[in-house]
């Protein structure tokens, strides 16, 4: 049976609840939102949190005006992220990243480097945001860092203004 929305249930009924359940998010367009992935290069963005949030823009459930900013200590800039990122979804997730909905996704990408011990470093993201289109937004922090770096990240996005 093929998978629609998320759910291989063989009741159709039941699969329309569940389809029912997570309608397509209907976002305006006044106002962004920022997944803001810190340690976007490493193996969990990889293999897990990129294919999910390509998972969540093919079924339309990721809000209108959204980014997603991988922040890292690698010298990449976002075409490398966006290569890295087709990979994961290409190898480890077993989906194609050839058509249209790759590229609208990998429009969403962007990266930012960042050493998380410097202090200017985090003046520089807070920039980054800042060159946006002027819309106000969200921000949503992920932490995919080792335990010992979140309380410096948390205190670092404090100490910028950005943890409003």
């Amino acid at each position: 049976m093929p998978v629609r929305g998320g759910c291989a249930c063989r009741n159709p009924k039941r699969q329309l609840e569940a389809e029912s359940q997570f309608p397509p998010i209907e976002g305006t367009m006044d106002q962004t939102t920022d997944i803001v992935i810190f340690g976007a290069t490493g193996d969990l963005t990889r293999r897990k949190l990129v294919p999910g949030l390509y998972s969540l823009h093919r079924k339309g459930r990721l809000p209108a005006g959204v980014r997603i900013v991988g922040v890292g200590r690698r010298d990449w800039d976002a075409d490398r992220f966006r290569e890295v990122a087709a990979e994961g979804v290409r190898d480890l997730a077993g989906r194609s990243t050839d058509g249209a909905d790759w590229r609208r996704f990998a429009e969403l990408l962007d990266y930012v480097r960042v050493d998380l011990g410097r202090s200017e470093d985090f003046r520089a993201l807070d920039r980054h945001f800042e060159q946006g289109d002027g819309r106000p937004g969200n921000r949503l922090y992920y932490l995919s860092v080792a335990p010992k770096l979140y309380e410096p990240v948390v205190a670092a996005l404090g100490e910028h203004g950005m943890a409003k």
